[in-house]
Parts: C-alpha cells; structure tokens; sequence
C-alpha cells in the first residue's frame, strides 16, 4: 500500500484519541506538541496518559464514544486494547467521513502516523508504510543523534534569510543561488557532508 505524506495543521479542528494505555498516551503526547485540541475517550487511562491529560488542550472523557461524538472531528485515532471498541470507532468515524488510524492495523486505516524527530519547525518523519513500525522507531533513534538543538537556529536564520531575499532580489535564480551558498556557510554537520550535487532548481525561495 502506498501512502502520501503530508503535514496536517492539527490545531484548526478537534482530534479524537480512543484508548487506555501507553500507545493511546504515545499519540497523545504527539497532537499535543502540534498544538493539537484532543477529545480523549479513555474508560480506564493507564497512569502515563493520565499525565497528558492534563494539559489543557485535552478533554478526557471516561467512556466509549458514541456515534454523534465524530460529528466534529477532523482525524480519529483509535488505539484501544479493545479491538471491539476500535472496530467501532473506525466504523463511526467513516460514516461522519472522518479520517481514521488503527493503531497496528494499517489494512484498516485511511492513514498511517510516521516516527519523528522534531527540532522547533524541523520535522523529519520516518514511516515504513505501517508495515514495520518498529523499523521506523530503530531508524528514528539512530538519526536522532545527527540532529542538535542547533538545527532549530538553523531553520529560523533560513527563514529570515528567505525573507529577507524575497524582499531584496527580484530574479528567482540568483535567489536561490544565494540562499543556498547560505545554507551551506551554515551546514551543521560541516562542508565535508554538504550533500554533493545538491540542486535548488525546484526549490520555492
């Protein structure tokens, strides 16, 4: 199964969790970092997600959702240890056209989430297609290491400098020539790891 990736503004409308334990409180904690308003269904949360939900953008609920609950949704996550109360919810949510995740069913999903490294706005997801999750986790923690804070700086001082060309340089060529002769004055890992060959042809300056 092929999948398109996209980043989703989470923050515009309400996401539904369905879950108890440890991967329910897993995917709680990522919408909640993308500012994300969460509707939690959790009859008996585990200790951990009892943690997240704290934060203020989490509603909790101690029940199973019901139907008219996904009316006003945008995605459903449904990672109950019930595959009962997760077959239910994939159902209610393809009957309000919502979008729906199974944890650990993708044949069942309309979506798959990716492991991720976040540095501020620098977001580098790593997905197997659902098909070996535990891959994309193993490959997460060893890129992990090649990405310092320093990347956060980097992403800001190329966005300024982005605006900055857009004011000051009318010709698009010469923009992204300059910007990237910047970007490789700033590379973290070094000149010596610049990727070689690297082109901006495509790229929006």
């Amino acid at each position: 199964m092929a999948y398109y990736p996209i980043m989703l503004n989470v923050a515009a409308n309400p996401v539904m969790v369905v879950g108890e334990g440890l991967v329910a409180a897993a995917k709680l904690e990522g919408l909640v970092a993308a500012g994300a308003r969460v509707d939690l269904f959790a009859r008996h949360p585990s200790p951990k997600l009892l943690e997240v939900t704290g934060h203020p953008g989490v509603t909790r609920h101690a029940r199973e959702p019901s139907p008219e609950d996904f009316a006003g949704v945008a995605l459903v996550i449904a990672a109950s240890q019930d595959p009962g109360v997760n077959q239910r919810a994939a159902q209610w949510a393809r009957m309000h056209g919502r979008l729906v995740n199974i944890v650990d069913e993708p044949a069942c999903s309309d979506f798959a989430a990716v492991s991720q490294i976040r540095r501020g706005s620098l977001v580098v997801g790593i997905s197997t297609s659902g098909r070996a999750p535990f891959l994309a986790k193993a490959l997460r923690q060893y890129l992990d290491m090649f990405f310092s804070t320093e990347w956060v700086t980097l992403v800001d001082e190329m966005a300024a400098l982005r605006q900055q060309a857009r004011v000051t340089m009318a010709d698009p060529d010469s923009r992204k020539q300059w910007l990237r002769e910047q970007l490789a004055a700033r590379w973290p890992l070094g000149r010596d790891e610049w990727p070689a060959g690297t082109k901006c042809e495509r790229v929006d300056a």
